[in-house]
């Protein structure tokens, strides 16, 4: 497996790029898999309100199977492109490191940022279910 390395010339960005593309293949696995699920923890409410909103009618009479699954078939996707996309740029296909790109360090960026305001969704959430003293 061949790593790629900036040269001790190259800007900041490059060497950062560079960095997080010479970590260990399983790391950069779990590290696109955790973004992905952190992606899909952010998007599934806004989904679910947007679609009760504007799509789901509440006057039908019958309500089918894939009209409650439409939500998260739409999460679904969505965070199957995340990880497809993040496999392209972080991990590469078998025995090849990606090439270091702008977008891979914008990836990792956005992960870092979505993972952040995941966690303070799940914090707000607990938070908001403790009983008042």
């Amino acid at each position: 497996m061949k790593q790629s390395s900036a040269p001790a010339s190259a800007s900041p960005i490059s060497r950062a790029i560079t960095r997080i593309l010479g970590w260990p293949r399983l790391a950069r696995f779990v590290l696109v898999s955790l973004f992905t699920l952190a992606a899909a923890l952010l998007l599934q409410p806004v989904i679910d309100n947007l679609y009760l909103t504007y799509f789901f009618q509440w006057e039908s009479q019958i309500v089918t199977d894939f009209q409650r699954q439409i939500p998260s078939l739409i999460t679904a996707g969505i965070a199957l492109a995340i990880f497809a996309l993040g496999w392209w740029l972080l991990i590469g296909f078998a025995e090849t490191v990606p090439p270091p790109r702008m977008a891979a360090l914008i990836y990792f960026l956005a992960g870092i940022g979505i993972a952040v305001l995941a966690i303070a969704q799940i914090v707000a959430g607990l938070v908001s279910m403790m009983p008042a003293s």
